[in-house]
């Protein structure tokens, strides 16, 4: 969630032709801290929220709005990170075993759905 709501906050600054450190100067932030919720390497606040969204000229509503394919994104999001976390660490063997032992299920995955069809 984090991930697109920093997305929806650089695009709609993008949208408007504004730098980090404009929006920040408008929203009476730091720019190095705009830019980490922009990266999603940190949590925010409804109030500083409520500062950007004022600075961009957008509803709060506006800024968290998700259409489907957010949604969409959002799950894999969380499944690469649920991935992530499982691998993070090990040695370049086991991951590429892991890789191939997903691959596999998900061959088996899609062939038992074949056969439900």
């Amino acid at each position: 969630m984090l991930l697109r709501l920093g997305r929806n906050i650089r695009d709609k600054r993008k949208e408007e032709g504004l730098t980090q450190e404009a929006l920040a100067e408008k929203a009476d932030i730091n720019p190095k801290y705009l830019g980490k919720i922009e990266r999603a390497k940190t949590n925010v606040s409804l109030l500083t929220l409520s500062k950007i969204c004022d600075a961009l000229g957008i509803s709060l509503c506006e800024l968290l709005s998700f259409t489907s394919m957010d949604k969409q994104i959002l799950k894999f999001e969380e499944l690469s990170s649920e991935i992530w976390k499982l691998i993070r660490g090990k040695d370049k063997r086991t991951i590429q075993l892991s890789i191939k032992v997903f691959k596999e299920i998900l061959e088996s995955v899609e062939a038992l759905s074949k056969d439900k069809s």
